[in-house]
């Protein structure tokens, strides 16, 4: 639910559940450079929060958002907690735009003592046309953890996690090669998961650094119907991806194909 204040078109109050201000990438992949999602995207963030959020455009170029949510993709609080979220989002011009975002609060279940901070930030350059430049950076923590229980939810302990993820995708559309448009985009990141809690098969306390890069070719066949084809190798520090014979190991290879309609 969004409501407009009257009187004060640059003021706008947001409640209910909606999706996080942080991050490059959105849920929805055709909306996206890449078939695939990113690690940033998936594991350093969360996709929505349920709260209240409000924002104030002071310029044509600069938007402010502060919001209190009930935590990380949850509708209903795990704790006795709250979560602080905001958003300082800057766009001088067609070519650049910037965003600072960041959350704070308590997530682990039944636990309001850990706390858990992200800072988000978000640039995207267009230098000449047609051509785009995403990069995202995120820095987060999480205190008072301990290893898993039988639950596998976070013990109290004194070992605080910490990860970074650093994106950058290089975009470039030719809309007047062939009959109809075409376009690449290419993804490079590096997800440090120092103390192991982020990353899918990790091991709690262990360094976990993976890295991928992905490569996608999309064909715009009609207005709003698009296609696309995708590359994409991942390489971790201890073997974590599954084996088509059993087993893990530290790389994997993907591709994919999507066919879109946008209305």
């Amino acid at each position: 639910m969004t409501y407009n204040f009257p009187g004060l078109p640059d003021l706008q109050l947001k409640g209910g559940k909606f999706v996080t201000l942080l991050g490059a990438e959105v849920i929805e992949s055709p909306l996206n450079y890449n078939i695939s999602h990113s690690l940033a995207f998936s594991f350093s963030i969360p996709f929505t929060h349920t709260g209240l959020l409000m924002s104030y455009a002071f310029a044509p170029q600069f938007k402010a958002t502060l919001g209190v949510v009930n935590g990380w993709d949850n509708v209903i609080d795990s704790n006795d907690g709250k979560t602080v979220t905001g958003s300082l989002a800057f766009a001088p011009a067609d070519q650049f735009s910037f965003a600072l975002n960041g959350l704070y609060g308590a997530e682990q279940p039944s636990r309001g003592d850990s706390k858990r901070g992200i800072i988000d930030v978000v640039a995207t350059i267009k230098p000449v046309d047609n051509l785009t430049l995403s990069l995202n950076y995120d820095y987060g923590n999480e205190t008072d953890l301990g290893p898993p229980a039988l639950n596998g939810v976070l013990s109290k302990g004194n070992t605080t996690e910490a990860w970074q993820a650093f994106s950058g995708v290089v975009a470039y559309d030719l809309p007047d090669v062939l009959a109809v448009p075409i376009g690449f985009a290419v993804r490079g990141e590096y997800f440090d998961d120092s103390n192991g809690t982020r990353l899918p098969g990790a091991t709690f306390g262990r360094d976990q650094n993976t890295w991928e890069v992905t490569s996608t070719f999309k064909v715009v066949l009609a207005e709003g119907l698009m296609a696309r084809a995708e590359y994409r190798y991942d390489k971790a520090k201890d073997p974590v991806f599954l084996r088509n014979v059993g087993g893990v190991q530290k790389d994997q290879q993907t591709l994919a194909a999507e066919l879109s309609y946008v209305f």
